[in-house]
């Protein structure tokens, strides 16, 4: 699915380098970290639940599903393990495996295993202020060394760069030409129609009229509804 957010946000970069005796970071206590494989619906469901939630967007169905069950839904036919790899935490103190996941994170790398991206570092309220964030932003940063990145990518709001200087992240000199804008589309998604989209976006929104580019991309973001309402 397209996800369009019109935030302030700017792009971090970390530099990474591979030492022998990195070791993957340890959970917080009463946690434990899974990566998501490939088909396991339940588990890919419950990400989209703690990311929905952490996003603090509105329980609300349409078309009879709610925001956790669409962002779950994309991703139940995508090939995990490869360029995408995306992990959840557990806790221990949840006896039922369907209910217990807590945090996510997601990291994605281009073809050629040398950059990667760091996407949906999130947790649900409850389990905050316990170093989990940060621990979900050293795994991504541990696999993406482990896989021969030379660099690790994120938009950040400014409400995360204190602990994304903290890592090492370092602010990108270079001013994405989206002017703030963070567009991204669904990495499952095949369809021309998106690929489309996305053209019709980077395109519009490097419009220098203010009023003429929100009234552009208001037109795309209603053909974006339709197109998923009716096919």
């Amino acid at each position: 699915g397209l996800v369009l957010l019109m935030k302030s946000t700017k792009t971090w970069i970390l530099p990474l380098m591979l030492t022998r005796n990195m070791k993957p970071p340890k959970s917080p206590k009463e946690y434990y970290l899974e990566e998501i494989v490939t088909g396991d619906i339940d588990t890919i469901h419950q990400w989209g639940h703690v990311v929905a939630t952490s996003y603090g967007m509105p329980n609300v169905k349409r078309n009879n599903m709610s925001p956790s069950t669409f962002f779950g839904s994309t991703y139940e036919n995508v090939i995990h393990g490869t360029n995408l790899r995306q992990f959840v935490l557990r806790s221990k103190n949840i006896s039922d495996k369907s209910k217990n996941v807590v945090a996510t994170c997601t990291l994605y790398v281009n073809d050629t295993k040398t950059i990667g991206c760091m996407f949906n570092v999130c947790c649900l309220k409850n389990h905050r202020r316990k170093g989990i964030g940060k621990f979900m932003s050293k795994v991504i940063i541990y696999h993406a060394t482990v896989m021969g990145c030379k660099q690790l990518l994120l938009e950040a709001s400014p409400k995360g760069e204190y602990v994304y200087k903290q890592l090492g992240f370092v602010q990108s000199e270079e001013k994405p030409n989206l002017s703030g804008t963070f567009v991204s589309i669904n990495i499952g998604t095949k369809s021309c129609h998106w690929k489309l989209l996305l053209i019709l976006i980077e395109y519009i929104i490097q419009y220098k009229n203010t009023l003429q580019k929100c009234c552009l991309i208001g037109a795309v973001v209603f053909f974006a509804m339709f197109f998923i309402e009716h096919y």
